[in-house]
């Protein structure tokens, strides 16, 4: 989207334009909170070069301007409809414990590569962490020098405007996140404001560059500039290196990235059409899997976490209704992570507590995928003890292998 734009701003063409909104309705396919970065782009846009706007609607053919303009109205109404109840009426608990302090840390452990680091691998040994902190704050002292220092130059106005741009669609990108309740929760939210920090201090710093080589201090600038630039690349070769270590030599991954999602993939893959649905009980499973299944597969497998991990707050009456809703009659296979091992810890234990609660409900455990770093050995010995899953059966014990992924066969009624 910003390659287009820019690209536009150099060439202006219509269908620049149009693979732009074309980029923003695959966003929004993909994952609605991409409506941060939408709305952040047309505000930095609208703030940043209102004469391109006015040259885009000035050239645009009469049928365009109108059009766009009721796409526009359609898509205004479509945010008040989705996100004002959002805002106003759903506030979970996670996220009154989450404020502005700590949605800031978990901004510069994921720019500075910790919060993929533990998202990956469980744990962020040898990354370089304080690099994003220190680039912010040289942002907003570039910024500064450049709104208070006068640049006759047209070349250094053009790399302030657009240094200007990448820092406030950043800023806009993280308030959102801090106004949204449901945000804030991994790396995959504050990565979207990645690399627009870096693209920020190169345009404001070339901006700074160029009017200071005016007044014969090229030198100085160079150094300095040169410097930052130089210690930027250093750490991200660095991190970049220990990334590529942990891929090569690391066994451990966590739950959510673990290679034998594969196997369960083919399992689901070869044993899925023997049931009426495939049911992901815990967030991390269902859109790796319905990825990797075929066409015909893919209409049987749902994603449920939303509903297992409230479920716990339903009386037995409406507990029983969703459940009948989840899985019709018949044979359903219900997948979820190890104990401890989940990405809600509630979907898990409430998915368990409606099978003991409703004895209809008949079921057992039918494989584990554990990590290549346990032996076969161990995990035959825990398949030897592996009780019935469903009403009052359930082992006190951890049957399940630290770190693997479970296939519920539930429930047959």
């Amino acid at each position: 989207i910003l390659a287009l734009w820019f690209s536009y701003r150099d060439k202006p063409r219509l269908w620049k334009m149009v693979l732009i909104f074309v980029c923003f309705g695959l966003g929004f396919f993909d994952k609605f909170n991409f409506i941060w970065l939408v709305l952040a782009f047309v505000i930095g846009v609208s703030l940043c070069y209102p004469d391109s706007l006015k040259n885009i609607w000035a050239s645009s053919p009469r049928f365009a301007r109108q059009m766009g303009a009721i796409l526009a109205l359609i898509a205004l109404g479509a945010i008040l409809y989705f996100v004002f109840p959002l805002l106003l009426h759903f506030h979970p608990a996670r996220a009154h414990t989450m404020g502005l302090q700590m949605k800031w840390e978990e901004l510069l452990r994921t720019l500075g590569g910790v919060g993929v680091a533990h998202l990956i691998f469980g744990n962020s040994s040898g990354i370089i962490p304080f690099t994003p902190f220190w680039l912010i704050v040289t942002d907003c002292y570039l910024a500064l020098a450049c709104l208070f220092f006068p640049m006759p130059n047209a070349e250094a106005r053009e790399n302030r405007k657009n240094g200007f741009f990448f820092l406030l669609i950043g800023f806009l990108i993280f308030l959102q996140i801090v106004i949204t309740p449901q945000a804030g929760g991994g790396a995959h939210h504050y990565s979207m404001i990645f690399p627009l920090p870096l693209l920020a201090f190169v345009f404001l710093a070339e901006s700074l560059y160029i009017q200071l080589a005016t007044e014969n201090l090229r030198g100085l600038a160079g150094l300095l500039f040169g410097s930052a630039a130089l210690c930027l690349f250093i750490v991200n070769v660095h991190n970049t290196a220990v990334y590529l270590s942990h891929f090569r030599t690391n066994p451990h991954y966590s739950p959510r990235w673990s290679p034998e999602i594969y196997s369960l993939s083919h399992y689901i893959n070869e044993h899925g059409f023997e049931a009426k649905s495939v049911i992901c009980v815990d967030w991390g499973l269902h859109n790796q899997l319905h990825a990797l299944a075929p066409k015909e597969l893919r209409r049987r497998m749902h994603d449920f976490w939303p509903v297992f991990r409230g479920l716990g707050n339903k009386d037995w009456q409406k507990q029983s209704a969703v459940l009948n809703h989840i899985f019709p009659k018949g044979k359903s296979l219900a997948l979820t992570f190890a104990a401890s091992k989940e990405t809600f810890p509630e979907t898990r234990r409430n998915f368990l507590d409606s099978l003991s609660t409703h004895p209809e409900l008949k079921s057992h455990l039918v494989k584990e995928f554990a990590s290549r770093r346990y032996d076969s050995e161990s995990l035959q010995e825990i398949s030897a003890k592996i009780a019935l899953i469903g009403g009052t059966s359930i082992s006190k014990k951890n049957l399940l292998t630290p770190g693997a992924l479970s296939l519920l066969c539930a429930p047959q009624r």
